[in-house]
């Protein structure tokens, strides 16, 4: 771990704990971090695998977990990956700018991050309607927090497909 030993100098010292091409991957981007009830540190990020660019693109979620205070990591873990859901490329199928909280009451995580999918070469976002957290231009989360939910591993197209079954029962 660096030591700063300039006295009456503030400095900000810091580790890369991820760099460019770094187990293939292109550019490691937009960070969150989060402390286990345990004391594990978490680290999410965007994987953009082939560019650096924004969303439309083949873009993972990963995650590295510390449990001495951010001097050790384990190895990387790909937390969130669309695949080639619906039969689509994978550059078509990207999520990317995750976030991460821990309930204080249950200890849960929740990790979520942006899906955009079959918008081949577009990564603009903006819209003329007003942004609203949880809305997309057509659909938006109608739920409650006990509705999301945790995977120790990254899902595969026919498991995104289950969670987008709708009951119509419960509307």
């Amino acid at each position: 771990m660096p030591k700063d030993e300039t006295p009456k100098v503030a400095k900000r010292i810091s580790i890369a704990l991820r760099r460019h091409w770094d187990d293939g991957v292109h550019t490691y981007r937009i960070p969150a971090l989060a402390t286990s009830e345990k004391g594990t540190l978490l680290a999410v990020y965007d994987m953009r695998r082939r560019r650096g660019k924004d969303l439309q693109e083949d873009i993972d979620i990963g995650l590295l977990r510390s449990t001495d205070g951010g001097r050790t990591w384990g190895a990387q873990q790909v937390i969130m990956d669309m695949g080639t859901f619906g039969g689509n490329p994978q550059e078509v199928n990207g999520v990317s700018d995750p976030g991460i909280i821990v309930d204080p009451k249950t200890g849960e995580i929740f990790v979520f991050g942006v899906w955009m999918h079959l918008k081949p070469g577009t990564y603009n976002l903006t819209t003329k309607q007003p942004l609203k957290i949880g809305f997309g231009q057509h659909d938006y989360f109608n739920g409650k927090m006990r509705d999301v939910r945790l995977y120790n591993r990254a899902l595969t197209a026919t498991d995104v497909a289950k969670v987008l079954v709708v009951d119509k029962s419960n509307q």
